[in-house]
C-alpha cells in the first residue's frame, strides 16, 4: 500500500509541476524569474530522485537506500539555494514601494545568514552517515 501511495504521489507531483511550469511559461516567468528558476530546478532534481525512490520502494535493494540518500541530500541542498533566492527576491519585490525598503532588505538578508549558520551548526553531526 505504501509503495502505491508513493508512486501516486510522485505522479501527482510531476503533473502539478508540469502545470506550474506551463503556466509560468505563458508569461508570468518574466514577473517572477527566481520563482521560475526554483520550479525549473526542482523538476530535474525530482526526476533524478525518482528511480532511486522506486528502487527502494518496489525492489528493496540494499544498495539503493544509500544511493537514494546521496541523491536526495545533494538535490535538496541544490533546491535550498534556489528557494532562498526566490524568497529573498519576493521580499525585495514586496518592499519595492516602502520608504524603509533598504533597511528592511538589509535586515532580511543579514538575518537569514545567521539563521542558516545556526541551523547548520545545530543539526550537523559528522559521525552520522549520509541519509540517516
Amino acid at each position: 500500500m505504501g509503495a502505491a501511495l508513493n508512486f501516486v504521489q510522485a505522479l501527482l507531483w510531476f503533473y502539478f509541476e508540469a502545470v506550474l511550469i506551463t503556466r509560468l511559461l505563458r508569461g508570468n516567468w518574466r514577473r517572477f524569474p527566481p520563482v521560475f528558476a526554483c520550479v525549473i530546478a526542482g523538476f530535474p532534481v525530482a526526476a533524478a530522485e525518482l528511480p532511486a525512490m522506486l528502487a527502494v520502494t518496489f525492489h528493496g535493494t540494499q544498495a539503493a537506500p544509500s544511493w537514494s540518500a546521496r541523491i536526495y541530500e545533494r538535490g535538496e541542498a541544490f533546491l535550498e539555494f534556489f528557494t532562498f533566492v526566490a524568497a529573498i527576491s519576493l521580499i525585495f519585490r514586496a518592499s519595492a514601494h516602502l520608504r524603509s525598503r533598504r533597511l528592511m532588505r538589509v535586515e532580511c538578508v543579514a538575518g537569514a545568514i545567521p539563521f542558516v549558520g545556526i541551523s547548520f551548526r545545530t543539526h550537523y553531526d559528522p559521525r552520522v552517515r549520509v541519509g540517516l
